[in-house]
Protein backbone atom coordinates (compact mmCIF):
# COMPACT_ATOMS: atom_id res chain seq x y z
CA UNK A 1 0.00 0.00 0.00
CA UNK A 2 1.41 3.40 -0.65
CA UNK A 3 0.66 5.86 1.72
CA UNK A 4 0.75 9.61 1.23
CA UNK A 5 3.54 11.73 3.20
CA UNK A 6 3.41 12.17 7.07
CA UNK A 7 2.50 15.96 6.53
CA UNK A 8 -0.72 14.93 4.38
CA UNK A 9 -1.75 12.09 7.10
CA UNK A 10 -1.50 14.60 9.79
CA UNK A 11 -3.87 16.97 8.55
CA UNK A 12 -6.53 14.27 7.50
CA UNK A 13 -6.44 13.15 10.96
CA UNK A 14 -6.78 16.81 11.73
CA UNK A 15 -9.98 16.74 9.13
CA UNK A 16 -10.82 13.38 10.64
CA UNK A 17 -11.15 15.10 14.51
CA UNK A 18 -12.65 18.77 13.30
CA UNK A 19 -15.50 16.75 11.64
CA UNK A 20 -16.31 14.10 14.79
CA UNK A 21 -16.51 17.37 16.46
CA UNK A 22 -18.95 19.30 14.02
CA UNK A 23 -21.20 16.70 13.72
CA UNK A 24 -21.64 16.26 17.60
CA UNK A 25 -22.62 19.88 17.41
CA UNK A 26 -25.00 19.65 14.52
CA UNK A 27 -26.36 16.81 16.37
CA UNK A 28 -26.78 18.76 19.50
CA UNK A 29 -28.72 21.54 17.80
CA UNK A 30 -30.90 19.73 15.58
CA UNK A 31 -31.85 17.99 18.90
CA UNK A 32 -32.17 21.35 20.92
CA UNK A 33 -34.62 22.91 18.19
CA UNK A 34 -36.56 19.31 17.68
CA UNK A 35 -36.38 17.07 20.35
CA UNK A 36 -38.15 14.70 18.49
CA UNK A 37 -34.91 14.19 16.72
CA UNK A 38 -33.00 12.89 20.36
CA UNK A 39 -32.53 9.24 18.78
CA UNK A 40 -31.68 10.59 15.12
CA UNK A 41 -28.28 9.51 14.64
CA UNK A 42 -28.02 10.64 10.63
CA UNK A 43 -26.83 14.37 10.28
CA UNK A 44 -28.71 14.92 7.01
CA UNK A 45 -32.16 13.59 8.67
CA UNK A 46 -31.49 15.71 11.58
CA UNK A 47 -31.08 19.24 9.85
CA UNK A 48 -33.54 18.40 7.49
CA UNK A 49 -36.33 17.64 10.08
CA UNK A 50 -34.98 20.80 12.20
CA UNK A 51 -34.83 22.83 9.01
CA UNK A 52 -38.65 22.00 8.67
CA UNK A 53 -39.41 22.24 11.92
CA UNK A 54 -37.64 26.13 12.25
CA UNK A 55 -39.60 26.94 9.24
CA UNK A 56 -43.11 26.73 11.07
CA UNK A 57 -41.44 29.17 13.65
CA UNK A 58 -42.02 33.21 13.47
CA UNK A 59 -39.75 34.60 10.87
CA UNK A 60 -36.85 36.09 12.57
CA UNK A 61 -32.90 36.89 12.07
CA UNK A 62 -32.10 34.63 14.83
CA UNK A 63 -33.84 31.87 13.13
CA UNK A 64 -32.78 32.73 9.80
CA UNK A 65 -29.22 32.44 11.39
CA UNK A 66 -29.70 28.92 13.14
CA UNK A 67 -30.94 27.68 9.83
CA UNK A 68 -28.45 28.49 7.35
CA UNK A 69 -25.58 27.36 10.35
CA UNK A 70 -27.37 23.94 9.93
CA UNK A 71 -27.45 23.85 6.26
CA UNK A 72 -23.72 25.12 6.03
CA UNK A 73 -22.25 22.80 8.53
CA UNK A 74 -23.96 19.94 7.05
CA UNK A 75 -22.38 21.31 3.55
CA UNK A 76 -19.47 21.52 5.03
CA UNK A 77 -19.54 17.83 6.31
CA UNK A 78 -20.82 16.48 3.25
CA UNK A 79 -18.27 18.58 1.04
CA UNK A 80 -15.09 17.70 3.11
CA UNK A 81 -15.74 14.45 5.63
CA UNK A 82 -17.89 12.64 3.31
CA UNK A 83 -15.92 13.04 -0.09
CA UNK A 84 -12.44 11.97 1.95
CA UNK A 85 -14.19 8.92 3.84
CA UNK A 86 -16.04 7.69 1.03
CA UNK A 87 -13.49 8.44 -1.75
CA UNK A 88 -11.48 6.31 -3.85
CA UNK A 89 -7.67 6.29 -3.28
CA UNK A 90 -5.94 6.88 -6.47
CA UNK A 91 -2.47 6.91 -7.26
CA UNK A 92 -1.74 8.53 -10.43
CA UNK A 93 1.72 7.15 -11.32
CA UNK A 94 4.24 9.00 -13.98
CA UNK A 95 6.45 6.07 -15.28
CA UNK A 96 8.58 8.08 -17.27
CA UNK A 97 9.45 10.55 -14.14
CA UNK A 98 9.43 7.50 -11.78
CA UNK A 99 6.99 9.40 -9.55
CA UNK A 100 3.52 9.03 -7.95
CA UNK A 101 0.83 11.50 -6.62
CA UNK A 102 -1.57 10.21 -4.14
CA UNK A 103 -5.36 11.25 -4.98
CA UNK A 104 -8.88 11.05 -3.49
CA UNK A 105 -11.71 10.00 -6.51
CA UNK A 106 -14.91 11.53 -5.39
CA UNK A 107 -18.02 9.73 -6.42
CA UNK A 108 -20.60 11.76 -8.50
CA UNK A 109 -23.84 12.62 -6.66
CA UNK A 110 -27.26 12.64 -8.45
CA UNK A 111 -29.31 16.31 -8.13
CA UNK A 112 -32.01 16.16 -5.24
CA UNK A 113 -34.66 18.75 -4.16
CA UNK A 114 -31.72 20.11 -1.90
CA UNK A 115 -28.69 19.22 -3.54
CA UNK A 116 -27.40 20.18 -7.44
CA UNK A 117 -25.56 17.44 -9.02
CA UNK A 118 -21.81 16.81 -8.48
CA UNK A 119 -19.63 15.30 -11.14
CA UNK A 120 -17.22 12.89 -10.62
CA UNK A 121 -13.84 14.69 -9.91
CA UNK A 122 -10.18 14.44 -8.12
CA UNK A 123 -8.81 16.00 -5.08
CA UNK A 124 -5.58 16.63 -4.57
CA UNK A 125 -4.18 14.38 -1.76
CA UNK A 126 -1.88 17.84 -0.66
CA UNK A 127 -1.52 18.89 3.00
CA UNK A 128 -2.35 22.25 1.70
CA UNK A 129 -5.83 20.87 0.21
CA UNK A 130 -6.69 19.73 3.42
CA UNK A 131 -5.60 22.37 5.56
CA UNK A 132 -8.24 24.46 3.64
CA UNK A 133 -10.94 21.35 4.70
CA UNK A 134 -10.39 21.48 7.92
CA UNK A 135 -10.22 24.99 8.21
CA UNK A 136 -13.95 24.82 6.56
CA UNK A 137 -14.76 22.30 9.41
CA UNK A 138 -13.22 24.54 12.06
CA UNK A 139 -15.07 27.81 11.14
CA UNK A 140 -18.33 26.00 11.00
CA UNK A 141 -17.74 24.53 15.01
CA UNK A 142 -16.34 27.89 16.18
CA UNK A 143 -19.75 29.04 15.67
CA UNK A 144 -21.66 26.26 17.19
CA UNK A 145 -21.77 27.84 20.91
CA UNK A 146 -22.80 31.12 19.56
CA UNK A 147 -25.73 29.35 17.55
CA UNK A 148 -27.31 27.35 21.07
CA UNK A 149 -27.35 31.03 22.46
CA UNK A 150 -29.53 32.01 19.53
CA UNK A 151 -32.05 28.89 20.29
CA UNK A 152 -32.30 30.74 23.54
CA UNK A 153 -33.68 34.07 22.28
CA UNK A 154 -35.01 33.08 19.25
CA UNK A 155 -39.06 33.34 19.20
CA UNK A 156 -40.95 30.14 18.41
Amino acid sequence: MIYPPEDVLLELGRVTWAAMALEGDVLRVARRVDPKLQGEWRVGECVKNARNAMAEWPASTERDEISAWLADSKTALDEERNELFHGEQLTLINFAAGTYTPMVGVMPLEATKNRAARPYRERPLTAAHWQEAHARIVQQHELWTHILLLLEVVPR
